[in-house]
């Protein structure tokens, strides 16, 4: 079985004590579901809007509604902040099932970068037209040691009016992530580098809020516990078997059970 692990690194504004990018991550049986959302702006009110845009695609998942339909819906209600005094948020979700299928929507944020077999390449995502805002949607596999990169716009942005026009873009945080693979560098120190690089290239400070999460697929780690002997005693040896046979590390709770054993 397959396992996402979320490496996540962010850094506020200059000056600025809370941040506003706002990420969740949600597991079940089937699934890992990863929610990075940038609010409009920088501090408090950057961080309540994240916040709200975060809590409200999680609470869409628990209900069972589609991927699809649960970010559509969210950035319907961002085309009316763009008229009226609510909170808005940019936003990147990213949905990954156990065997390493995944999908990935992003509504004014930066493209998913897809790291396989040691290479970082920007995905190409499909654009369409939900109401009146523009979706992109991302789909692929993810193998054991590869991983999807997310990333708020601090990180594509960073250089901007410090020698870059558009700043780095998400060309110039995977060329940089192929640089620091070449090297040697490993996946878990990789979000805190990019964001080393960004305040690098920015002068020396974080010109907006930055959020960089990794999310690796690698293999499962298992795990059961035997806690208390079988409810009837004929039953020892085929709980006892069924335990010393199962995958993974085992675990056993009580002095009775460890005598079963």
């Amino acid at each position: 079985m397959k396992y996402i692990e979320d490496i996540v690194k962010q850094e506020s504004k200059h000056n600025q004590i809370v941040c506003g990018d706002t990420f969740l991550c949600e597991r079940t049986i089937e699934n890992t579901e990863f929610v990075l959302c940038d609010g409009i702006g920088s501090g408090i009110y950057a961080n309540i809007a994240a916040l709200t845009c975060a809590n409200r695609l999680i609470e869409l998942f628990r209900t069972g509604v589609s991927l699809r339909y649960a970010c559509e819906k969210v950035a319907d209600s961002m085309h009316r902040a763009r008229k009226e005094e609510i909170p808005f948020s940019a936003f990147s979700v990213a949905k990954i099932l156990n065997d390493g299928q995944f999908t990935v929507y992003t509504y004014e944020a930066p493209i998913p970068i897809l790291i396989k077999d040691g290479r970082a390449q920007p995905l190409k995502p499909y654009f369409y037209t939900a109401s009146y805002e523009i979706i992109g949607e991302s789909s692929g596999t993810l193998g054991i040691g590869d991983a999807l990169v997310l990333c708020s716009d601090g990180a594509t942005q960073a250089g901007l009016g410090n020698g870059y026009f558009f700043g780095i873009e998400v060309e110039g945080v995977a060329d940089y992530i192929n640089t620091r693979l070449t090297y040697g560098g490993n996946l878990f120190d990789l979000p805190q580098e990019i964001i080393k690089m960004c305040c690098k290239v920015s002068g020396g400070n974080y010109a907006d809020d930055i959020t960089v999460a990794v999310l690796k697929c690698r293999e499962a780690a298992q795990l059961t516990v035997m806690s208390g002997p079988p409810s009837v005693k004929t039953k020892d040896p085929v709980i006892t078997k069924r335990f010393i046979s199962s995958p993974g590390t085992r675990v056993v709770c009580g002095s009775t059970t460890a005598d079963i054993l």
